[in-house]
């Protein structure tokens, strides 16, 4: 996943750097800020792992029966601390279905996770990291919606 983000910010910084209108100072003061932003979120942002058995229907060619197979899925995908005790915030298809839920910090430190609730219609879920009371999670800060600007 880390490879993933930063292949992401390369990506994006390879862009921006490239592109003739903006004088190189500007770009570099660019890539600075930006630099800056995943720096102080960066301990913020998990990888969630999940696992599932689901039940394939699958149907016998000769005797036509439908019988259920099963069939071990692992999934894959990011969320954001959000508190300093353990809950983080996902997306709903990331930990649907799923049976066992593994959270990885950004120092490779990994966690069991349970979900607390969940929106499919919006796609959000809330997972609990369980952890001993001790650990103490970086939360992402909070910005201002007022203050966003388009672009």
């Amino acid at each position: 996943m880390k490879i993933k983000i930063i292949g992401s910010i390369g990506v994006f910084l390879a862009a921006v750097l490239s592109a003739p209108a903006v004088g190189p100072g500007v770009a570099r003061q660019l890539s600075e800020q930006i630099a800056d932003a995943v720096e102080k979120v960066m301990p913020s942002v998990v990888v969630i792992r999940t696992e599932a058995v689901v039940i394939r229907r699958a149907r016998d060619i000769f005797f036509g029966y439908i019988y259920g197979i099963p069939e071990r899925l692992a999934g894959q995908g990011s969320g954001v601390i959000i508190t300093k005790d353990g809950y983080v915030l996902t997306s709903n298809h990331v930990v649907t279905p799923a049976e066992k839920i593994e959270v990885v910090l950004s120092g490779g430190r990994k966690f069991p996770a349970r979900i607390v609730g969940r929106d499919p219609q919006t796609d959000l879920a809330v997972v609990k990291i369980e952890a001993p009371a001790r650990v103490q999670f970086v939360p992402a800060e909070a910005g201002d919606s007022d203050r966003l600007r388009v672009g």
